[in-house]
């Protein structure tokens, strides 16, 4: 990806305890905080994930949202895949471990979970007044013996406690830069770039929607951020849902 767009000014607002960082977003969004506000917390005690999911985040984790506020933006599925870019590249800047991408917004480390990413937004009339991007990764938490299986830490995977400052500075960087590509155009860019990480492309998946479950291929990710999935009836593009890879049919 050409360039380097780094320009976003960030205002961390730290807290020790809440419920979910997104609450608290979504009220210092209401109040008119300004874009590249950070909320980060030691703990949440009601943290989710997309669909509603719970998501377990104790003390020892990166758990923040980013409040955005783009003038011109056509798809909540480009921020999602901006901040997968984000977490895999800023964790790469301090240590290499092989991290990869799952569609639409997981990043996956030795075949299990070590972030996930909720993208909410309000819209104020044809665009968005803002947007919620939280974060969650897990980094020197201790995860719960029932998640161990599909979930991972940075300190579990690498043996030794991670600096949060460090990394959090590395992400946000990298948010940035992304961030200001995808503003300036360079959709192609970060398409590619994302395209480089998939574990998604060429997988045969199982994909459960709102209006359905279809299997196919996943062939590739378009310029929208959308899912393209060849099935035996044809092309279909996917924007929202949830993908299963598949060992066989």
């Amino acid at each position: 990806m050409a360039g380097n767009y780094v320009f976003m000014m960030f205002n961390i607002y730290r807290v020790g305890v809440c419920t979910s960082t997104q609450d608290i977003g979504r009220r210092l969004a209401e109040e008119g905080w300004s874009e590249g506000t950070v909320v980060i917390a030691d703990k949440m005690t009601s943290g989710r994930g997309r669909l509603g999911r719970e998501w377990v985040a104790d003390e020892g984790g990166l758990w923040m949202t980013i409040i955005l506020r783009p003038k011109v933006l056509s798809s909540l599925q480009l921020i999602n895949l901006v901040a997968g870019l984000s977490v895999v590249e800023g964790i790469r800047k301090l240590y290499e471990v092989p991290l990869k991408l799952k569609w639409p917004n997981d990043v996956v480390l030795s075949g299990r979970k070590l972030c996930g990413i909720l993208c909410e937004g309000k819209f104020g009339g044809n665009v968005f007044d803002y947007i919620l991007l939280g974060i969650g990764i897990n980094v020197n938490n201790r995860l719960r013996e029932d998640l161990k299986d599909t979930a991972i830490s940075l300190k579990d995977y690498l043996g030794f406690e991670v600096d949060l400052q460090s990394l959090l500075t590395e992400v946000l960087k990298s948010f940035s830069n992304y961030y200001a590509a995808l503003l300036t155009g360079d959709v192609n860019g970060i398409v590619n770039r994302w395209r480089r990480y998939s574990i998604t492309i060429g997988r045969r998946v199982k994909v459960i929607m709102p209006d359905g479950i279809i299997t196919g291929t996943a062939i590739d990710i378009d310029v929208d951020g959308s899912l393209i999935v060849e099935t035996y009836e044809g092309i279909t593009k996917v924007y929202c849902g949830d993908v299963v890879h598949l060992i066989h049919d």
